[in-house]
């Protein structure tokens, strides 16, 4: 991700009482190793909602031409072509195929965002405990879930970010079908005019709309291409 509060590994605080037969910095740092180790278990998608002429209406949602890559790292499209997306229909599509270990939610912004979270911190006595420190980090990433991937500072509030995150998977990609809910392609300013009307039949083969952008009074606006 972007924000460079979220590109960093977990690191919150902890306290607890000394004793004599534990070994209270080892015991940390293999805590600290679980959380990473099951925070890199997980997988994020972002969109956004701020896509011009589509952003009246949260229920019609895809990527700004700003932060276009971010679906192009996951399914190999170029961030000149900007897919558009049902969010009823994307969330059903992405639960039937992904199962529950996928949650959906919009970001959440603050003016300090996850550094005053209680995410930061994490005081649990079995982190000291052989027998139940993987459980005890387990707990800590489900309770404070919420704000560990759905929390921002607002400086980024204009990104209107909704997210998708699955819990757990052993695969470097996780693949889902997105179904019936392509709504429209935007393509970029700069997309290449010769190529467009190849975009234009494969848009009608899959019955949804094509745009272009452009700019009109120095803010981007889409036309039908």
């Amino acid at each position: 991700m972007r924000d460079p509060a979220e590109n960093k590994d977990l690191l919150p605080a902890t306290a607890f009482f000394s004793r004599p037969d534990v070994d209270h910095e080892k015991a940390w740092y293999e805590a600290l190793g679980l959380i990473k180790q099951e925070r890199d278990r997980m997988r994020l998608l972002r969109t956004t909602c701020d896509v011009t002429d589509y952003s009246e209406s949260r229920e019609t949602f895809g990527c700004c031409l700003g932060t276009a890559s971010c679906l192009g790292a996951v399914r190999g499209c170029p961030p000149w072509r900007v897919p558009c997306l049902s969010r009823e229909a994307f969330t059903n599509a992405l639960t039937r195929d992904l199962g529950a270990n996928v949650e959906f939610g919009d970001v959440e912004y603050t003016p300090v965002g996850i550094a005053d979270s209680a995410a930061n911190d994490i005081i649990d006595d079995r982190l000291f405990k052989t027998a139940t420190r993987e459980q005890a980090v387990l707990d800590y990433l489900s309770k404070e879930r919420r704000d560990l991937f759905f929390l921002k500072s607002d400086d980024w509030a204009t990104e209107y970010e909704f997210r998708v995150l699955l819990t757990s998977t052993d695969d470097e990609y996780a693949f889902a079908d997105y179904g019936e809910s392509l709504q429209a392609v935007v393509l970029g300013e700069q997309f290449p005019d010769w190529q467009i009307a190849g975009a234009k039949e494969i848009c009608t083969n899959a019955s949804v709309e094509l745009r272009k952008m452009i700019w009109f009074k120095g803010r981007p606006m889409t036309v039908l291409a």
